[in-house]
């Protein structure tokens, strides 16, 4: 940028990133399971999925907990995860294949 000015900065960030930039910013723009779950479980039943808390294990600085989505009546694979949150997007993951819902494909699009 200060050798040559902007367009040529501009020229440089595309030729070397531009791609990955482009792929993150699609994979960003692409909804989590959980979203897709509460999205598909609004348009079918016209209320959202709950999430229970099965179980917990661990001490405080290593817990992991066990969440099943429910829908409808209907109790889904639980799953577990390092925090409710990620424990609760695992387990919209699992009810997304009992359902045969389209899920994400990249390991990136999962949660974490």
């Amino acid at each position: 940028y200060l050798d040559q000015g902007l367009p040529a900065a501009e020229r440089f960030i595309e030729a070397t990133m531009g791609p990955r930039l482009r792929s993150d910013s699609t994979r960003a723009n692409t909804p989590g399971p959980k979203q897709q779950f509460q999205e598909y479980c609004q348009k079918q039943h016209g209320k959202p999925p709950r999430y229970r808390v099965l179980e917990q294990r661990g001490e405080a600085h290593t817990r992991a907990f066990l969440v099943a989505a429910e829908a409808a009546g209907q109790r889904f694979p639980s799953a577990w995860g390092r925090t409710i949150k990620e424990a609760e997007a695992w387990a919209a993951f699992e009810a997304l294949l009992v359902l045969e819902e389209p899920v994400p494909s990249s390991p990136q699009d999962l949660p974490t």
